[in-house]
């Protein structure tokens, strides 16, 4: 039981929660402003003000418990971002159920935080496929996965550049057995 100080109640530290992507509806009684009885229950009290309240969705990274709780998969391990995570697990869809091993040729951070392991090679951001460069030590995987392009880097210091590496950088040429 809360007292409000110089009229005002404030409500910071006070906690909604629900089943992920639904709107509940919030009502707020006041007896100060309504003449209530002691034997009077708070829903005889005149409502003062309701509020909807929307409930984020899960979010990518999060899977929804069977408790209807978001829960970020890898969420119990804390890393700095340059360490090489020790979780295998991930979720790029918030409509998964299960957090998902971490894909052959990756590395997972934990929630939606994959990269390529060095000498792999990732299309894109949403993909959860990794594929092993023609080259391994032109693909040096994402160390960082704060800064680092979550396909990989290219050890563009050697003149790789491109999907999977592969390709050459201005200056350079190819050989038979894809060398730059």
């Amino acid at each position: 039981n809360r007292r409000p100080q110089y009229g005002i109640y404030n409500f910071r530290e006070a906690q909604i929660s629900g089943t992920p992507n639904q709107t509940i509806i919030l009502e707020v009684y006041a007896s100060a402003l309504h003449q209530s009885h002691s034997s009077e229950s708070p829903s005889d009290r005149k409502t003062v003000a309701h509020f909807d309240v929307n409930l984020r969705p899960c979010l990518p990274g999060e899977i929804q418990t069977p408790q209807g709780v978001c829960f970020e998969c890898g969420s119990n391990i804390s890393l700095s971002p340059s360490t090489l995570p020790t979780t295998r697990q991930y979720s790029l869809n918030p409509s998964d159920t299960t957090c998902k091993e971490c894909p052959n040729g990756g590395h997972c951070w934990g929630g939606d935080r994959l990269g390529a392991a060095k000498g792999y090679w990732r299309p894109s951001r949403s993909s959860p496929k990794f594929y092993k460069c023609l080259i391994a030590s032109a693909c040096l995987g994402t160390i960082d996965h704060t800064t680092d392009d979550p396909r990989g880097e290219c050890s563009t210091s050697s003149g790789y550049q491109g999907r999977m590496c592969a390709a050459c950088k201005d200056g350079y040429s190819q050989t038979a057995e894809f060398v730059c």
